[in-house]
């Protein structure tokens, strides 16, 4: 029988060269997918022209969360150099 300890680490949003801008609670802006537009509402334009108002969101993610597809390593000190 094999007695090897066996180590299973699952890569984590906050370690993701999309991650940026961390706030103090853990939560950051994902750069990785297109941002999601809202619509809110419709004005008119200097020309009396109907004008939408959009507004774009990127999406806030917890650094603790499990990676998605387009997870890329972010490089940092720690691991630099390392493969």
């Amino acid at each position: 029988m094999n007695d090897k300890i066996v180590t299973v680490t699952f890569e984590k949003c906050g370690g993701c060269r999309f991650w940026q801008k961390p706030d103090g609670k853990g939560f950051a802006d994902c750069y990785g997918n297109p941002p999601t537009v809202l619509l809110l509402g419709v004005t008119q334009d200097a020309l009396g022209r109907p004008a939408m108002q959009l507004e774009t969101f990127v999406p806030r993610v917890a650094k603790d969360r499990a990676a998605c597809s387009r997870y890329q390593p972010q490089a940092d000190f720690s691991t630099i150099g390392r493969s």
